[in-house]
C-alpha cells in the first residue's frame, strides 16, 4: 500500500487510497487525484467544517462537486458558492481526476474584465 502526504484542513496527514473517507467510487477517484497532486483541500464531513460540497481547494478557493447524474441538489449546490467545478458523469469525472493528477490545476490570476 502506497502512503502519501497530504494537507487536509491545515494539518498534514499521512493517507492512502484505502483511507479515503467516501464510499462513492467517483469521489474516490477525485480525492485520490487531489492527494496524488499534493493539493490542499477540505472534504465534506470533516468534523470541524460542515460544508455541503464534496471538496474545497484551499489554495484556489474553488469547490468541486462530483455527480454521476444531474439532480436538483446540484443546482442548489452551485448557487451556494461563487466558484465551483461540477464534474457530472463518469467520463467527465475521470477526465477531471486525470487533469488534477497531471498538475493542470494551478493558481490563476484574476481575469476580471477580460473577454473570452
Amino acid at each position: 500500500m502506497t502512503v502519501v502526504e497530504n494537507v487536509v484542513a491545515g494539518t498534514t496527514m499521512r493517507r492512502s487510497y484505502e483511507s479515503i473517507r467516501t464510499n462513492d467510487p467517483m469521489e474516490r477517484l477525485v480525492e485520490q487525484a487531489l492527494i496524488d497532486a499534493g493539493l490542499r483541500y477540505r472534504r465534506e464531513g470533516d468534523p470541524l467544517h460542515h460544508q455541503t460540497i464534496d471538496y474545497l481547494l484551499l489554495d484556489h478557493d474553488v469547490h468541486i462537486e462530483v455527480k454521476l447524474m444531474h439532480t436538483d441538489r446540484v443546482s442548489r449546490q452551485m448557487a451556494s458558492v461563487p466558484n465551483i467545478i461540477v464534474a457530472q458523469g463518469e467520463p467527465a469525472i475521470r477526465l477531471l481526476a486525470r487533469a488534477i493528477r497531471d498538475g493542470l490545476l494551478t493558481p490563476v490570476e484574476s481575469t476580471e474584465g477580460e473577454n473570452s
